[in-house]
């Protein structure tokens, strides 16, 4: 179920993708995504960054898209990305 989840939000991304919602999906899809080894994981993690951080590009107030970005960089501890994200949602 979840290949099949990951797998439509990547072919949403391929039809529409200056459409953040897609680009959010897709970084919810990778996010429950729990297979492969520490590093594959890792690699999953950052390419739901940049599926997060495409689709608050896109459309800068679609919470859902920043507040997962957000905690992505705490859970990298990257405070200074996570403040200048939460500071330009204000």
């Amino acid at each position: 179920c979840q290949d099949r989840y990951l797998n439509a939000a990547r072919q949403m991304t391929r039809i529409a993708p200056e459409t953040p919602h897609a680009w959010g999906t897709l970084g919810d899809a990778l996010l429950r995504d729990e297979g492969g080894d520490a590093n594959q994981q890792k690699q999953t993690r950052r390419e739901a960054r940049d599926a997060f951080t495409r689709a608050v590009a896109l459309d800068p107030t679609y919470s859902f898209a920043a507040i997962s970005l957000c905690d992505l960089m705490f859970e990298a501890e990257d405070w200074q990305a996570a403040d200048a994200l939460l500071v330009q949602q204000q």
